[in-house]
């Protein structure tokens, strides 16, 4: 009997063992993985700095690049499909308002709006403060651009409103834009310090709007201690630097791509 007991008790732990085996597979979920997101359908609005002016393959009027603009970037980035790439050289929020916003539709669920420099005249701050070092020029040229601001923020605010209105499922990112001159020569020349000072002002208030209408905002930062970092006068500038060229100051290719960095970092 005792013989017959053991090969039972035996038995039963040999089938409880196979069950167990057999049974795992089935008991634990297999991983699953995650479904890719979804491809974005893009829009960019925006300036010079939007377009490409910088960079290779440039279109006229609009300074459109077809190969290098942080736009195209994005496109080859993979799962970001560009639509439609509208910026144009010298465009203010007004024009975006009225002429380019109708490139977004209720199918856009991506839009990147770079826009801003030039309704505060910073062509003219460069111009009459680092290339002329004009004083009194320069002191008008600053005031008119503080003047601008309260004007930028309300006309940015409706822009940011209407893309919504066409586009209400859009991520809406807000670039900013590179600081031009490195620390070095800003400390060493006050002209460079004030044109600096200009792009500062122009980010904060751009990175306000996007907070307060929702949207998101992209900080684009080429500083970096010398000479590491990607300004004029840094080592490796990440901007034209030839100042008889429509390029200069401009994102480069790779100021392009660092462009496209930031904008994917940011977005959800």
């Amino acid at each position: 009997m005792n013989d017959l007991r053991t090969r039972r008790v035996r038995l039963i732990s040999m089938m409880a063992a196979t069950l167990a085996l057999l049974a795992a597979p089935f008991g634990v979920a297999p991983a699953v993985a995650a479904p890719p997101a979804p491809i974005a359908r893009y829009v960019a609005l925006g300036d010079s700095y939007a377009a490409g002016q910088g960079s290779a393959g440039q279109v006229v009027p609009c300074g459109v690049s077809g190969t290098t603009g942080y736009p195209r970037v994005l496109d080859q980035a993979g799962r970001i499909n560009l639509l439609r790439d509208v910026a144009c050289s010298g465009a203010t929020v007004a024009d975006l308002l009225s002429t380019q916003v109708a490139a977004v539709n209720r199918g856009t669920t991506l839009v990147t709006i770079t826009v801003g420099a030039n309704d505060l005249g910073a062509s003219s701050v460069f111009n009459a403060c680092v290339f002329q070092h004009d004083e009194a020029l320069c002191a008008h040229a600053l005031s008119d651009a503080s003047a601008q601001v309260p004007v930028v923020l309300a006309s940015m605010t409706q822009l940011i409103g209407t893309v919504r209105d066409r586009a209400p499922n859009a991520t809406i990112v807000v670039t900013g834009y590179p600081v031009p001159f490195a620390a070095w020569m800003a400390a060493q020349y006050s002209d460079m310090a004030v044109a600096n000072s200009v792009v500062v002002s122009l980010n904060s208030a751009l990175a306000g709007v996007a907070a307060s209408t929702g949207a998101v905002f992209a900080p684009v930062d080429f500083s970096g201690p010398y000479p590491s970092g990607h300004q004029y006068g840094d080592v490796d500038p990440w901007l034209g630097v030839d100042p008889s060229s429509p390029a200069f100051l401009h994102p480069t290719a790779a100021g392009d791509a660092a462009y496209a960095a930031v904008v994917q970092a940011v977005r959800p």
